[in-house]
Formats: structure tokens, C-alpha cells, sequence
């Protein structure tokens, strides 16, 4: 692809993490021109259609785009980090910087379904108070803020009218590929019943009620990407589902063939894994105007998850042996 800073293309961020790298593979199949940052160069496969740029957060500024024209933005990319300190130099600046990049099409900005904290109700939706309860959910909340009021700017000064900010608020991300961490919900669950450790709920009546809305990878990426076209600006909770986590582990459990047991415990510590004993449920009607309906269904990602897991395993084990 010729040089893409000095042509209309999307520009996006977090190309290389757990849903930058599925989001690439549907612009590419989209033939949607991109500008990926991508954190230290970390390319996977040859593009048609996109451009890589080695760059993070830290040091987008650096990365002299002032001047570029871009068709969109998709900011996945976040430092992760839980410091108010790189909360507010990382995520938060870099989102002001992106949003005076902004001079077409449509900004989508991931956030997540954390800023609202506990909710007292266990239905969420678009009119449930923010309620952030540390810096990363704080940041998500800050970011939206300066998302918005660049919109804002564009209606006072009556320009780029056709711009529209599209912010996705979202439970666990469920689903595969190459970019296997331990800081995926999923691939934590995956690693405990592998090791056959049990997994523990405090004794009370409600345990196999508890549970938490979730998206597949493949469901978000597609609302991304079509999120690019979207004629209006809207805050949205999304998700594909609600999953018990009584089921979801007992679904674990039994596709690894795992000795792991779901154990009742009246005294848990930090010691024992315990899943939150709280229900959570994201209510999606705020976003069926635009005709977005998830299609995937959480038995086949798990039959899914688990083949990709075993090889990931298997390829660890041996890559040991050799060493």
C-alpha cells in the first residue's frame, strides 16, 4: 500500500492488541484503506489495504500526523495501566490529540462497560448513572468527555456536520486470536481449569444465578466497522449475550476434560478464584435503530477457543522440552 499518511484512510489505533488485530482483519476483507498504529511493529500478515505505523500511546504525538486527513478514526488503543498518572499522559491526552485529528467521518471510541460501575439495578442501559471506581474506568470516562465535546465544536462553528462520534460500551470480550494474554477474561478462566484448579462461590442460594453480559470478538469488530457509516452520533451498550458463570465454567471445564470442580465455601479469601457474585445484564435496544444483531453464540466460541487453546498449549509444552 503507497504511503498513507499523505491520503484519505481510516486511522486506527491499538492495531496490535486482542480486538485491533480481528478489527484489521475486517477492514482488510472490507477493503477499507487504514493507517494501523501498532505497537513495536508487531505485524502479523501482509495487507492490501492497510498501512503499518510503529507507534503507542505514549508517543502518538511524535508521530507528526498534524496536517493529515484521515476518513475516520478507531481508537481502541489503551495503556492498560490502573496509575492515574499514565491515565492521564497516556489515555486521556492521547484521546484530546486523536480528537484534533478529527476532521472527517465518523470517530469510534471503545470504552467500556466498567464506567458504571456496581449499578444497584442488574439491567444497564444508556440511562444508568456513570459511577467510575478506579483511574482505568475514570479514563474511559474522561475520554468519551473530549470525544464529545469535539462534536460539540463542530455544531457551534457549523462544520464537518457528517462527523458523528460512536461510543461502544462494552462487557468481556470473548473469543480468538494470535494475541493470546493473560489479561483476557477468558484465557484466565482457560488457564485455571487447565491447571485443574477448582474454581469457588460463597455458599448462599443464589450462586448459579450469578453471571455477566459478554461480546464475542467477531461481533464487535463487525459493529467497529460498520459503526464507520453510522449517521448519527450515539453512546451504545453492546453485548451478544448473558452467560451464568456456573455454566460458563462448567462449559470450560468439561471441553478441557479438566479435574477442576466448582467448590461452595462459606469462608473465601484472596487465595481461592471466585467470579463476581453479582448479576450484570447490557441492555442492547438503544443500538437495533441501526439493525446491528449479534450473531454469534457463546457454545460455538467456546468449542472455538478451546480447539486454538489446546494447540497454544501443546506448542508452549514443546517449545520448553526444546529449550
Amino acid at each position: 500500500m503507497e504511503n498513507s499518511i499523505n491520503k484519505k484512510v481510516v486511522l486506527l489505533t491499538g492495531g496490535s492488541g486482542h480486538l485491533g488485530l480481528k478489527v484489521l482483519e475486517k477492514l482488510e476483507g472490507k477493503e477499507i484503506g487504514t493507517l494501523a498504529l501498532i505497537r513495536g511493529n508487531k505485524k502479523n500478515k501482509d495487507y492490501n489495504f492497510i498501512e503499518i505505523h510503529d507507534t503507542d500511546l505514549k508517543n502518538i504525538e511524535l508521530s507528526n500526523f498534524n496536517g493529515s486527513s484521515f476518513n475516520g478514526i478507531i481508537h481502541l488503543a489503551s495503556s492498560r495501566s490502573m496509575t492515574l498518572d499514565d491515565i492521564l499522559n497516556i489515555d486521556i491526552k492521547s484521546t484530546a490529540y486523536l480528537t484534533e485529528l478529527w476532521n472527517e467521518g465518523n470517530f469510534i471510541y471503545t470504552s467500556s462497560a466498567v464506567v458504571y460501575g456496581h449499578p444497584p439495578k442488574k439491567n444497564i442501559n444508556i440511562k444508568t448513572l456513570l459511577n467510575p471506581l478506579d483511574n482505568y474506568s475514570l479514563g474511559k470516562v474522561c475520554s468519551e468527555f473530549f470525544i464529545i465535546k469535539k462534536k460539540n465544536e463542530f455544531l457551534d462553528k457549523k462544520i464537518n456536520e457528517y462527523s458523528n462520534y460512536i461510543i461502544l460500551r462494552f462487557p468481556l470480550i470473548f473469543g480468538f486470536n494470535d494475541c493470546f494474554t493473560n489479561e483476557q477474561f477468558l484465557f484466565y478462566l482457560y488457564e485455571n481449569a487447565f491447571n485443574n484448579y477448582n474454581f469457588y462461590f460463597r455458599k448462599e442460594a443464589n450462586y448459579k444465578k450469578y453471571g455477566a453480559s459478554w461480546i464475542s470478538l467477531n461481533d464487535l469488530s463487525n459493529l467497529i466497522c460498520r459503526a464507520l457509516f453510522f449517521k448519527s452520533s450515539s453512546i451504545f451498550n453492546v453485548s451478544s449475550g448473558f452467560v451464568r458463570w456456573f455454566d460458563l465454567l462448567e462449559l470450560i471445564i468439561k471441553s478441557l476434560n479438566s479435574k477442576s470442580k466448582i467448590v461452595l465455601k462459606s469462608d473465601i479469601n484472596n487465595k481461592y478464584f471466585m467470579l463476581p457474585h453479582s448479576i450484570t445484564k447490557t441492555d442492547n435496544n438503544d443500538i437495533k435503530y441501526y439493525e446491528w444483531q449479534p450473531e454469534d453464540k457463546l457454545e460455538d466460541i467456546i468449542n472455538d477457543f478451546t480447539d486454538n487453546y489446546l494447540k497454544f498449549k501443546n506448542k508452549q509444552i514443546k517449545e520448553k522440552k526444546e529449550i
